[in-house]
């Protein structure tokens, strides 16, 4: 029983996202930067006030996906990584500015558990996030669509401001058609102050507050060649390609150092006898 309690204790040490009456969010800034590639380097910045004592913050980022029934007509994007009945993204080069932090992963989702199990904060703390997205862009047979939901909806909290931009690795030929929606999952109303700055940089903020589950969903068209797409399903078997790789090198090293030279026979005259 005492491991059990203890086990508890230490479960309770951070704040999730389950943990409504414990923390606000005051400012979420998002900064979404596509490169030419498709990836997504993404720039978070969550303003926390804590109206207690707690170890820290937990941020959850979704990695896969259900795949939903398109209707009849609808063209499917041309996506990698789709199995078991999901679409899966991957999130690389996860790092917490000034913080400890732990990466992990939780069903769906990566888990980043941020903060100290010997502090404790109080009050108006600053949680700087970065990482990388791969496969988050969907590719069509007439253009590429970026899908990206800002604000997830699973902070039970209000948040009471976002400002997000979305910044290309290079200008685009004209401002391209978007939409912003705001709200829980499945709203159509758009709750903010958006648009193009100029052909590279999409932005906007909202203009009341996100209420407990509600998030931010910002989509984009892309222009046909604009982003090169990847190939990522050898990603996951990489290891059989060793063994190839390695008879390679051992290959080139016999055929270089290797090789027994070729016996000399020299032939030795003797005077008659």
């Amino acid at each position: 029983m005492k491991k059990i309690f203890s086990f508890l204790l230490l479960a309770c040490a951070y704040i999730s996202v389950h943990a409504q009456e414990y923390f606000t969010i005051t400012q979420y800034d998002v900064a979404v930067h596509v490169n030419k590639d498709a990836s997504l380097d993404v720039d978070e910045t969550i303003h926390v006030h804590f109206t207690e004592p707690r170890h820290g913050i937990i941020r959850l980022i979704p990695y896969k996906y259900p795949l939903q029934q398109l209707p009849a007509g609808t063209e499917k994007a041309n996506r990698q990584l789709e199995s078991g009945g999901y679409a899966h993204t991957m999130v690389e080069n996860i790092k917490v500015d000034a913080w400890e932090f732990d990466v992990s992963t939780e069903g769906d989702y990566k888990s980043i558990k941020i903060g100290s199990g010997d502090k404790t904060v109080d009050g108006d703390q600053v949680y700087a996030i970065h990482y990388r997205m791969l496969n988050a862009i969907n590719f069509f047979d007439s253009h590429a669509e970026l899908y990206f939901n800002v604000i997830g909806d699973r902070w039970e909290t209000t948040i009471d401001s976002v400002n997000f931009s979305v910044v290309f690795y290079d200008a685009l030929p004209a401002t391209q058609e978007y939409f912003v929606a705001t709200g829980a999952t499945g709203s159509r109303e758009n709750n903010t102050t958006s648009n193009w700055i100029d052909n590279k940089t999409f932005s906007g903020h909202t203009n009341t507050g996100l209420g407990y589950h509600e998030g931010l969903t910002v989509g984009i068209v892309i222009p046909k060649d604009f982003l090169v797409q990847q190939n990522y399903n050898l990603i996951g078997i990489w290891w059989l390609l060793l063994p190839v790789g390695v008879f390679a090198s051992m290959l080139a090293a016999w055929r270089k150092w290797g090789k027994d030279e070729k016996p000399v026979v020299q032939t030795e005259f003797y005077p008659p006898g």
